[in-house]
């Protein structure tokens, strides 16, 4: 990462200038770029090409196609294009257990768990801390 006049960029491993600094904010992850312009995140490439569009508070990059999107409060799932496939609702999706199946995802509001699948569609009913 890079940074110039308050804006950040993105160098590769041999110095190469990936992205000019133009965005307010950089993170590489998962293969792509989330980047912050005028308060809202998108993601590009390591080609600086917008992958998703600047529409959400916050994107995080996840495997399997998917990103988690949030408004600033509560998170969602989109799709990479950043067409939602759940509503944002979630006070915290985690896309890191590695002992539910492909594609199944823990989500909670408040004190209730579910288990999601990438449209988020609850695959179980809650359950209760």
């Amino acid at each position: 990462v890079v940074a110039k006049d308050e804006k950040y960029g993105l160098f590769d491993l041999n110095g190469k200038m990936l992205i000019e600094p133009q965005y307010d904010g950089l993170s590489p992850t998962n293969g792509y770029v989330s980047v912050l312009r005028d308060g809202k995140t998108g993601l590009v490439n390591r080609n600086n090409t917008i992958v998703m569009p600047f529409r959400y508070k916050t994107v995080y990059p996840q495997r399997n196609g998917i990103a988690q999107v949030g408004d600033g409060f509560f998170y969602g799932v989109a799709d990479l294009q950043g067409n939602l496939q759940s509503k944002i609702r979630y006070d915290h999706i985690d896309f890191s257990d590695n002992y539910l199946p492909k594609g199944i995802f823990r989500a909670s509001i408040g004190e209730s768990n579910f288990l999601i699948d990438k449209y988020g569609n609850e695959v179980r009913q809650p359950e209760r801390n």
